[in-house]
């Protein structure tokens, strides 16, 4: 009796590198489910290509590499763009975001514990957020994004919930850039932004600022509630 064998179904790391690959791919990360299917990939990409075209050669790609068959529906693609407002600083934007403002960022660490507060401006008023947590360096993006969005938040004034999925540095034209995934909850549904800055000298204010262009993004041309 012959035994059919079959072919293991590639990994997620196999799939991002594939898509990573591709022209005008920045970053790339997968959702799955519990069983290991693809249910989203999110794309970060530069702005020269046309979405369509990096969705196709995704496709193409994964198809060619991989033998695998990618539903398009399930592929979002999210374009930055480079703005230099300052030469020592310069920043990833995306386009028609709000005018947020890093203004500080705090972290105390005693023992075990640290705690990382930020102050946000934005409409001429302040809003600062705070978050504890464990006092390792590894963690201080993960407690400096959460205490932006935390501030942020304030702004809102429960308009959206926020929280980061993840944070992660990349290289980007030969420079560290900072890249931020926020899951955003609204009435209508959930959705899920970037944001990216250039590291530099200071990571932790990139974590800052990359979060900041992703709900700046969100909240273009929206208005504050009450206002």
């Amino acid at each position: 009796m012959e035994i059919e064998k079959k072919t293991p179904e590639p990994k997620v790391a196999e799939y991002e590198k594939v898509i990573s690959q591709i022209k005008g791919v920045i970053s790339t990360r997968l959702v799955t489910d519990d069983r290991g299917a693809i249910e989203e990939i999110h794309v970060l990409a530069v702005p020269e290509r046309n979405p369509k075209q990096v969705v196709r050669d995704i496709e193409t790609a994964v198809m060619v590499q991989l033998g695998t068959v990618i539903d398009r529906k399930k592929i979002s693609v999210a374009q930055l763009a480079l703005e230099e407002k300052a030469r020592e600083s310069p920043s990833l934007y995306l386009t028609g975001i709000r005018d947020f403002k890093l203004l500080r960022i705090n972290l105390i660490s005693s023992g075990l514990d640290a705690e990382v507060t930020v102050e946000i401006g934005i409409d001429e008023e302040t809003f600062v957020g705070q978050i504890s947590g464990l006092n390792a360096p590894s963690f201080f993006p993960r407690l400096v994004a959460s205490a932006t969005l935390a501030a942020v938040e304030k702004y809102l004034t429960g308009s959206y919930r926020l929280a980061l999925e993840d944070v992660r540095k990349i290289r980007l034209g030969g420079q560290e850039a900072v890249v931020v995934l926020v899951l955003c909850l609204s009435a209508q549904g959930e959705e899920r932004i970037l944001g990216a800055a250039f590291a530099g000298a200071d990571d932790v204010a990139a974590v800052g600022k990359a979060v900041l262009q992703a709900v700046g993004c969100l909240l273009c041309g929206q208005k504050r509630q009450g206002m």
